[in-house]
């Protein structure tokens, strides 16, 4: 005769291992950090050190949303500049602003009221030159940025 409790012994043995190893998983994964309150809010910008290039992009405002990043900047040659709006979603994550690899916001922290980060700009910086028709190549040079509110 066969022990029919056998396999419902079975199906609890793998359901309790499953439970296991899931609540290990969860533990193991980093949940999205939440954004620093200090940092929500519209910054204007300072540069550190402007570029010296022909052709230049400057950032000049971060509107930093608890999922959203809005950024105003500024695209121009010889003297001709345009105004350009970005916004799109961002992940925060030990210190860093991550934006779809659009740009990264390293070290960003308020200081004495101030908004302090280093900008540099990722590989799909197509948004940024989508508005321009310069037939040269530029210059996309990371900067140190201060922001007032």
């Amino acid at each position: 005769m066969k022990n029919r409790s056998q396999p419902v012994q079975i199906a609890l043995l793998i359901t309790i291992l499953c439970v296991i190893l899931c609540q290990s998983c969860k533990e193991e994964a980093s949940p999205l950090q939440e954004i620093d309150p200090q940092l929500i809010g519209k910054w204007k910008i300072r540069r550190s050190n402007q570029s010296k290039a022909a052709k230049v992009c400057y950032v000049n405002t971060l509107d930093i949303q608890q999922d959203n990043l809005i950024i105003t900047f500024t695209t121009g040659e010889g003297g001709v500049y345009q105004s350009h709006v970005y916004s799109g979603p961002h992940r925060f994550e030990a210190g860093n602003l991550f934006l779809d690899s659009v740009a990264t916001l390293k070290d960003v922290v308020v200081r004495e009221g101030d908004l302090q980060f280093r900008f540099e700009y990722d590989k799909s910086l197509d948004y940024f030159c989508a508005y321009l028709n310069w037939n040269t190549n530029h210059l996309h040079d990371t900067f140190d940025g201060v922001g007032t509110k």
